[in-house]
């Protein structure tokens, strides 16, 4: 064999081996941008389907620091300082959202009726 058949010989070795490259290149380039999004939805369904058995337990924590709120907002002031004017009406929201929280299971289907009549 001469040199010329040779290099006619590797020559398509390395244009594959090019192309495989290029192939790899490309998927690290584009196709991973495409797939990690899909990933991360599909890991933060199992991290919602997760909450929804934990919102009991949530629930039950996320009302003591509202419980504590409404304490220190109605304590006595000894200090003879007045209390801000939007500290009731923020106590309040987050009460009614506590409540909401509460009484979530039984709204829910309601309100997927309501949204399923719309559409």
């Amino acid at each position: 064999m001469d040199r010329g058949e040779h290099q006619s010989l590797t020559t398509p070795a390395s244009a594959v081996a090019a192309a495989g490259a290029a192939v790899l290149a490309s998927a690290a380039c584009c196709v991973l941008p495409l797939a990690w999004p899909a990933a991360g939805l599909a890991l933060s369904g199992g991290v919602i389907a997760w909450l929804e058995r934990a919102q009991p337990a949530v629930t039950v924590i996320a009302a003591f620091p509202v419980v504590l709120g409404w304490w220190v907002a109605l304590r006595p002031n000894r200090l003879g300082k007045r209390r801000h004017p939007w500290t009731l009406p923020l106590m309040a929201g987050a009460t009614a959202l506590i409540g909401i929280a509460i009484f979530w299971l039984r709204i829910e289907p309601y309100l997927i009726r309501a949204l399923e009549a719309r559409s």
